[in-house]
């Protein structure tokens, strides 16, 4: 269900213009689709993961193999909370991701990279 929503706003997204070069995106309007398919994505991503490793749970009976899929499945949940936190903190408030004004305080860019390359590569 949850990818099928992110999937949902993605297309909203490319409706707006997402992707195109050059065109004029209305922040007002894809600011909080990207803020809301963000998180969706990553709860989705990591559910999707939860559930395959509770479905082999069920199949494989040894204890080394219930010790690592529930270590995974605690790492996933992990990972949820961290995501979440980090994307709906990137910005304080969160509008000021699509609305800026002088006094927001937003995560470098570098550190958004640093998130999505530490993120992606667990």
């Amino acid at each position: 269900m949850l990818t099928i929503a992110w999937f949902a706003i993605v297309v909203v997204l490319y409706s707006y213009g997402r992707g195109i070069v050059g065109y004029a995106l209305p922040l007002s309007i894809v600011g909080p689709l990207e803020a809301a398919a963000g998180v969706i994505w990553i709860w989705s991503m990591n559910m999707t993961r939860v559930s395959m490793c509770l479905m082999i749970l069920r199949v494989k009976t040894s204890k080394q193999w219930k010790w690592s899929l529930w270590g995974l499945t605690a790492v996933q949940i992990g990972l949820i909370i961290a995501a979440t936190s980090v994307n709906l903190n990137y910005c304080h408030p969160l509008t000021a991701a699509w609305k800026p004004n002088p006094d927001d305080v937003c995560l470098k860019p570098s550190q958004m990279k640093a998130f999505g390359y530490t993120y992606n590569c667990e």
